[in-house]
């Protein structure tokens, strides 16, 4: 009944998942940016945007015991929003 919009939910990387779905020029050019950077004018199918890139991350995995807490809020947050969205289904339905 309330279906996730892709586009206006933000993952926590800050990232638009449209980017990460093209595989076109637009993922390449924001994962090209030095940082401090900012990119020309990208076009995706949700519109023009601007990145900027404030920091640049080594890629490699993190030990578990690094992401641990970041696991269980999100997996917290996740169930919170659910359970929130059934609570709302139910009341309308009453």
């Amino acid at each position: 009944m309330f279906p996730q919009d892709e586009f206006t939910h933000l993952p926590a990387t800050g990232l638009y998942p449209v980017f990460a779905k093209e595989g076109a020029g637009s993922e390449r050019a924001a994962f090209a940016l030095p940082k401090g950077q900012i990119s020309s004018v990208l076009e995706s199918p949700i519109g023009l945007h601007i990145i900027r890139c404030d920091e640049i991350f080594p890629s490699g995995l993190l030990a578990f015991d690094e992401v641990r807490e970041q696991i269980i809020e999100r997996q917290f947050d996740k169930r919170q929003r659910k359970a929130q969205r059934d609570w709302i289904v139910a009341c309308l339905a009453d």
